[in-house]
């Protein structure tokens, strides 16, 4: 989950693949109001308390979650 306070809030999905150094795609993102986005957009916008469901290297995804923390 993407945490109020997270690195991630605010952040575009591009290409599948958060603005970030961290080679994880974005697969589908849950939104407590809105339900499920399934292959995200380009310019999806993670939020607070998204979950995100992703794919990508064990490190990738350890270092997501620490970002999305």
């Amino acid at each position: 989950m993407v945490g109020p306070g997270s690195d991630l809030v605010d952040t575009r999905v591009e290409a599948g693949v958060p603005v970030t150094d961290v080679s994880t795609s974005v697969i589908a993102i849950r939104r407590p109001d809105e339900g499920w986005l399934v292959g995200p957009d380009l310019n999806t916008t993670l939020r607070a308390n998204d979950v995100v469901i992703s794919k990508g290297t064990r490190t990738s995804a350890e270092v997501f979650d620490a970002l999305a923390a």
